[in-house]
């Protein structure tokens, strides 16, 4: 829906849940689409703190 509406913040929000939520349930290849999606829209839109958090997110990973 956000996506439709335009709003990136909002999505990469969205995309970072889902990685949180696939992180929790153990899967680590479908959490890490999600963040690397996240991140990739915060950093395209310039929200710092959007693409910080996403990025520690990936590293929680490793």
């Amino acid at each position: 829906m956000e996506e439709k509406l335009g709003n990136k913040d909002w999505q990469g929000a969205a995309y970072r849940y889902f990685g949180r939520l696939y992180r929790d349930k153990g899967n680590k290849a479908l959490a890490r689409k999600y963040f690397t999606k996240a991140y990739n829209i915060f950093k395209s839109v310039g929200n710092e703190p959007g693409t910080q958090a996403s990025y520690q997110d990936l590293q929680k990973l490793q």
